[in-house]
C-alpha cells in the first residue's frame, strides 16, 4: 500500500507551490488535481516529469472538475466537459500515473423529466473515457460522490448498477472514504467492491457536509475502514483533507503501513 498526499489543499496557490511541497514532503505518491490554479499544460507536465525522476516519486491524477459534466442533455456542454477530460487524461498517461479519477456525471435541471436519458448519457460518456484509458494505458477509476450533491453517483446501488450495464473490466473505484461516510455506505462500499477498489481518497465529516476534515476529526470509524481496504484490491491511498493535512498523514500511515509492518 502507497499512502500519499492529495494536492486538492493547494488549489488556488500557485503551481510552484505543488512542486515545492513535493521537494520538501518525505512524500513517494502524490494525487495532481488537474484543476483551477494547479491545471495541467505541457510546460507543469515536463516539470513534473523531471521532478519525478529526481525525487522518485509517483503520480495517480484527479480530473477537472469544475463546469465539468458528463451526464450534460445539453450536447455542447457535454462535450466541452469530455475534451478537458480526454487532455486531464493524456497528461495522466505523460506522467505514467497510478489511477487517473474522474466524477461521474451531475443531475440538471431537465432531470425530473429525462431521468433515463440522462443516467444513458452518463454511461456513455465513462465508457467512452473508459476506451480511451485503456488505449492510453493508464487506470482509470470513478470516484463516488457525496449525498446531496448533484452526483448521479452518491451511492454504492449506482455503481452496481453501472458495472451491470458496463461490465465489470470498464474501470475501477477511487473510493472516498469521505464522501461515502455522508451517506453512510463507507463499509457497504468495502464489502460490495472491494475487488474493484484500487485506489481511496481519505478525509473525514461528520456524516453530513462533505468537509474534507482532517483524518479523526469526524466520524468515519477509521480502524475498521483501514483493516476492510487493507482487505480490498487497493493499492494507493491520499490525503484530501484540506487542513491538518500533515496529521492526517501520519494518521492514515499509523492504520496502512505500519500494521502490515508487524
Amino acid at each position: 500500500m502507497e499512502v500519499g498526499i492529495s494536492s486538492l489543499h493547494l488549489i488556488g496557490k500557485p503551481f510552484e507551490s505543488l512542486l515545492n511541497s513535493i521537494r520538501l514532503h518525505d512524500v513517494r505518491l502524490w494525487e495532481i488535481v488537474d484543476e483551477n490554479s494547479l491545471k495541467l499544460n505541457d510546460e507543469r507536465v515536463r516539470a513534473l516529469r523531471e521532478l519525478k525522476k529526481e525525487v522518485g516519486i509517483r503520480f495517480t491524477v484527479h480530473a477537472p472538475f469544475t463546469d465539468v459534466n458528463t451526464a450534460s442533455l445539453v450536447p455542447e456542454v457535454r462535450e466541452m466537459g469530455l475534451q478537458r477530460l480526454e487532455r486531464s487524461l493524456r497528461y495522466a498517461s505523460q506522467l505514467e500515473a497510478e489511477v487517473w479519477v474522474m466524477h461521474p456525471g451531475l443531475r440538471g435541471a431537465l432531470t425530473m423529466f429525462y431521468p433515463e436519458k440522462e443516467w444513458q448519457t452518463n454511461l456513455e460518456s465513462i465508457a467512452k473515457m473508459a476506451t480511451l484509458a485503456t488505449e492510453m494505458n493508464v487506470q482509470m477509476c470513478v470516484e463516488n460522490m457525496p449525498k446531496g450533491f448533484s452526483g448521479l453517483m452518491s451511492d454504492w446501488e449506482s455503481f452496481a448498477k453501472i458495472y451491470d450495464e458496463l461490465g465489470w473490466d470498464q474501470f475501477k473505484i477511487a473510493l472516498d472514504v469521505g464522501h461515502a461516510n455522508t451517506s453512510g455506505t463507507v463499509t457497504a462500499f468495502l464489502d460490495d467492491f472491494k475487488e474493484q477498489i484500487v485506489h481511496v481518497h481519505a478525509h473525514d465529516n461528520r456524516g453530513g457536509l462533505d468537509l474534507h476534515e482532517e483524518i479523526g476529526k469526524g466520524t468515519v470509524n477509521w480502524p475498521t475502514v483501514a483493516r476492510k481496504i487493507m482487505q480490498s484490491s487497493c493499492r494507493t491511498a491520499v490525503v484530501e483533507s484540506t487542513s491538518g493535512v500533515e496529521r492526517s498523514l501520519e494518521r492514515l500511515r499509523e492504520l496502512l503501513i505500519e500494521p502490515r509492518a508487524r
